[in-house]
């Protein structure tokens, strides 16, 4: 399931969280690393605008990722571009 949010700030380029154990191997930026070691141990984030990236993870929106992960109890993915934050989140129900 996915969503998409206008995001309020303007910014250049783009950034993908994906889930730690997620790596890709394609390149779609470099990795990004955030100093902060918890959301990092769930979380890798590639972007092809490194201080973008970090101006958008502040470490107060780092932790309403892993709050809202943690709760949710499901897979989640998101990224940034063109002022907009894209939230996949992995659903195992069927719906029909």
């Amino acid at each position: 399931m996915g969503y998409f949010f206008d995001f309020n700030k303007d910014f250049n380029g783009f950034t993908v969280i994906l889930p730690e154990n997620d790596r890709i191997t394609r390149t779609i930026g470099k990795l990004v690393h955030l100093g902060y070691p918890e959301f990092e141990r769930e979380f890798v984030v590639y972007s092809d605008n490194q201080v973008m990236a970090r101006n958008v993870l502040s470490p107060s929106f780092m932790r309403r990722i892993l709050t809202f992960r943690r709760q949710l109890g499901q897979t989640v993915c998101l990224s940034f571009f063109k002022g907009k934050l894209y939230l996949g989140i992995s659903i195992r129900k069927e719906f029909c």
